[in-house]
């Protein structure tokens, strides 16, 4: 991604994520798993965990 593109992206989601903050969740097991059906939600978690695991990788004791 460019630079312009991270941007466009973080601008967007700091929109949805103002919009939606001080509405009622429902952060139970149950609800949580039905959420994972929606195609964009499983996308985010992939894509989530994709940099989570290079976070992760930068971040290991240097073995030795």
């Amino acid at each position: 991604m460019t630079q312009p593109e991270i941007m466009h992206f973080v601008r967007n989601t700091v929109t949805v994520v103002e919009g939606e903050k001080d509405k009622e969740l429902d952060t139970s097991y149950l609800s949580l798993l039905r959420g994972v059906k929606a195609p964009n939600v499983r996308r985010g978690l992939a894509l989530t965990m994709r940099v989570l695991g290079t976070i992760g990788a930068q971040t290991a004791p240097a073995s030795g």
